[in-house]
């Protein structure tokens, strides 16, 4: 099961959560003589400041959440005396942890790994961490992960030096391309009560602005709605799971906290091809990358849809997508003459696609 769960960018109410994980680390470093962080740090409110920055990304499982690194472009102020390989950008790493219970898991190479590839989608070339001298096992693993020691800094209250270490990221290639296409998964059950910002929106459509168009004609516009009297309003007009026949969809608090309504600008063009799948599939790998689960929705009751949210007659309803974050674990697997291709949920809650495999995709000749 842990294979098919993948980081998501933390909201407000995980914070107690992830300040617990926090914790756990802290208690079970005492003693040990490898005392990443004292008492007094990091705080709750750090756990809160790195949130409202999107800069903390958590691993959760059935029973909470499991791992947690903060991700941004902010080094505290020692690294500046630091002579650095790379002048940027970068990123740094912060604050990674791990539930002391699932250690040996491969989770804090999990959690770096997704570092890394977030690193590279963003234009970073390198990634730059601390960690305390008499850390030997923190710093065995970023040896281990080709990090390299660039000097030492000092920080308040803690008697001996923290090492600064500094790894070179690769451009953002095929098998990182291959792992966020992985993520893309369609969700359809939400964590409804936790917000999606509509700047958030605005940035996935500018991906879909920058994809490819028939003949150049941009005869795509979109409808973003993140207030949940909008998000309500779309709802009823949407059609979920047409392989799952007993279920009608998503109930109250599992539902969508955002929708991106993709229509045909008819006075642009009155062919729209396949434009609007191409920038359904931008916006997914985007929200993907921000850890957001989403759904391309074809079946919808369009007529109703547009009179319900005012329509002009120029536009055409194409596509709605869905997104949110993920309230259901989905996993892919090999098709099978059991399952066919025809997705379905087992009774734990997980959603399972089934694929073709590679080999009988390629036709030869």
């Amino acid at each position: 099961m842990m294979g098919s769960i993948e980081p998501v960018l933390a909201v407000m109410s995980d914070a107690d959560e992830a300040y617990a994980l926090i914790v756990r680390c802290r208690n079970a470093m005492k003693g040990t003589g490898m005392e990443q962080w004292p008492d007094f740090y990091p705080t709750l409110d750090d756990v809160k400041n790195d949130i409202e920055r999107r800069a903390l990304w958590i691993l959760r499982d059935e029973g909470g959440v499991i791992a947690a690194v903060t991700i941004d472009d902010d080094q505290p102020e020692p690294y500046a005396g630091i002579e650095w390989k790379d002048d940027g950008p970068y990123i740094c790493v912060h604050r990674l942890a791990v539930d002391p219970g699932r250690q040996r898991e491969g989770l804090a190479a999990r959690m770096m790994e997704f570092a890394h590839d977030h690193g590279s989608r963003g234009g970073a070339r390198s990634v730059r961490v601390d960690t305390y001298s008499l850390n030997t096992a923190a710093n065995r693993f970023y040896e281990s992960l080709g990090y390299e020691k660039r000097g030492t800094i000092d920080l308040p209250k803690k008697p001996e030096k923290y090492i600064c270490l500094e790894n070179a990221l690769p451009p953002f290639d095929l098998d990182s391309l291959g792992r966020l296409v992985g993520m893309s998964r369609s969700v359809r059950r939400f964590r409804e009560e936790e917000a999606v910002d509509g700047n958030l929106l605005e940035e996935l459509v500018d991906l879909a602005r920058l994809s490819p168009s028939g003949a150049n004609r941009q005869a795509l516009k979109f409808m973003l709605a993140c207030q949940p009297d909008r998000t309500e309003l779309i709802f009823p007009f949407l059609k979920w799971a047409g392989y799952i026949k007993e279920w009608d969809g998503p109930e109250e608090g599992e539902r969508p906290s955002a929708y991106i309504v993709i229509l045909g600008d008819t006075e642009v063009s009155k062919n729209f091809g396949t434009d609007h799948g191409i920038a359904a599939q931008s916006i997914m790998l985007g929200a993907a990358a921000a850890g957001l689960g989403g759904c391309m929705i074809g079946s919808i009751d369009r007529k109703g849809l547009a009179l319900a949210i005012g329509l002009s007659d120029r536009y055409e309803i194409l596509l709605v997508l869905a997104l949110g974050k993920r309230a259901e674990p989905v996993v892919v697997e090999d098709v099978t003459d059991e399952t066919g291709i025809k997705y379905w949920r087992s009774e734990d809650g997980v959603h399972h696609v089934p694929k073709r495999s590679l080999k009988d995709l390629i036709v030869d000749w």
